[in-house]
């Protein structure tokens, strides 16, 4: 019985085996190798080849170049088509001809999904411009310099990089020639040299935009179709860039979703924006802020201009921060309850859902709170997480029955409210 179950899975297709196997890892791929006489080839099929720190030997660990050999060996015995080629080798690699050797090996297959992390100090070999079936490219630590005869990655779709280093200028031509381009992952990557490679951007079919790293100014020359935009950013040379947040905000007309981190919305909020933008964010659907100080009137206010800015908007997501600076509390709590009584908050008519993090009761945030269920007339349901500071039990439960009494715009909101002392309502 054990021998006839034995043959049954030795006979499976070659394309069901090498399924089953590219879900193992790597090692584990080719120990089956020593299964029986004809288990041993059966690994150097799989069209998925994962390398990491677990995959070589203990002395690789001291010795990098020993896995660069193992990684030349395990192509050479590779039969049939790779199309997912991932190394991840960490940090302080040294560098070996057998790299040159790898990525001129997979240059010949239809590779369609690349990983390298933590490549050697230098230049990634030319060869990575040689791919021609690439479609998700990732790349972590390493230093990219096209060639002057590179003409594109022309089915590329996928474009991450972290901690790359470019030359000025290559960048953006590197991006021009990938016209097939969507997602753009922006990780440490362009520097006070190649900042000018972020403006005017050319992808017609960008739809993703990550960015993380020192606040620059980004401009898209050509993206019609961008919809998604994460912005996750230090200030620095801010006042060089104050008169030039209101058109950057003119030319997101296209995003539906927009994420902010607190660093960027701080930048946005000192170089003061407008009580609304002179152009509606109309197709906005989804907008998360960071950690909002309610004792900064200018934080507010910024908050306030972007919401009131987005008639479309559908799901909101916002996380506070506390403040023991009175004065300032007491100033935004006046500001909102004035835009609520005189009617200067627009009707929100497509907001379904609102997430609320860190709500500790403070005035200025609950007139917040008053200030959206008044306004939001389709609200389905407000999500709201109270962390406290000693206020205990009784504060907690006369904050949520204030809001519980509060005659919200819409009929159907459902509230759900909990925090870290005190069980959910």
């Amino acid at each position: 019985m054990g021998g006839c179950e034995g043959d049954r899975l030795s006979n499976l297709p070659c394309d069901i085996m090498d399924n089953i196997l590219k879900l193992l890892p790597l090692v584990e791929a080719v120990r089956t190798s020593i299964l029986s006489r004809e288990w041993r080839y059966k690994w150097v099929t799989i069209p998925h080849l994962i390398f990491d720190p677990k995959t070589f030997p203990p002395k690789s660990i001291t010795k990098k170049y020993i896995a660069w050999s193992v990684i030349y060996q395990v192509l050479l015995l590779h039969k049939g088509p790779i199309v997912k080629f991932s190394l991840k080798t960490g940090p302080k690699t040294i560098y070996s001809p057998y790299l040159d050797h790898s990525l001129q090996f997979l240059s010949n297959h239809p590779i369609e999904e690349l990983t390298l992390d933590h490549l050697p100090f230098g230049p990634i070999p030319h060869f990575l411009f040689a791919f021609e079936h690439l479609k998700h490219l990732y790349l972590v630590d390493a230093v990219l310099r096209p060639p002057r005869t590179f003409k594109g990655l022309g089915r590329l779709v996928t474009l991450h990089l972290e901690q790359v280093d470019f030359m000025p200028g290559e960048f953006k031509r590197v991006i021009s020639q990938c016209p097939m381009l969507e997602c753009l992952n922006l990780i440490h990557t362009c520097d006070v040299y190649t900042w000018g490679d972020l403006e005017d951007i050319d992808a017609p079919n960008l739809k993703s935009f990550y960015f993380s790293g020192f606040l620059t100014l980004i401009s898209f020359k050509n993206a019609p179709l961008l919809t998604e935009l994460s912005m996750m950013s230090w200030s620095y040379g801010l006042d060089d860039y104050k008169n030039d947040l209101i058109e950057y905000f003119d030319v997101r007309g296209s995003v539906t979703r927009l994420v902010y981190d607190d660093h960027f919305f701080n930048v946005l909020s000192r170089c003061g924006l407008p009580q609304k933008l002179p152009h509606n964010l109309n197709f906005l659907q989804f907008l998360s802020f960071p950690r909002i100080s309610f004792s900064s009137i200018s934080e507010v206010s910024c908050a306030v201009c972007l919401i009131r800015s987005s008639p479309n908007l559908r799901s909101l997501e916002i996380t506070l921060s506390t403040s023991s600076d009175v004065p300032e509390m007491k100033t935004t709590a006046e500001f909102l309850m004035k835009m609520q009584k005189e009617g200067e908050f627009p009707v929100m008519s497509r907001l379904e859902y609102v997430k609320i993090e860190a709500l500790s009761g403070l005035e200025p945030e609950m007139e917040f709170v008053k200030l959206l269920l008044s306004a939001a007339t389709v609200l389905r349901k407000l999500e709201i997480c109270s962390i406290y500071s000693g206020a205990g039990s009784e504060a907690g439960s006369k904050m949520f029955s204030e809001l519980l009494s509060f005659r919200p715009a819409s009929p159907n909101v459902q509230f759900i409210l909990e925090h870290l002392n005190l069980n959910p309502i």
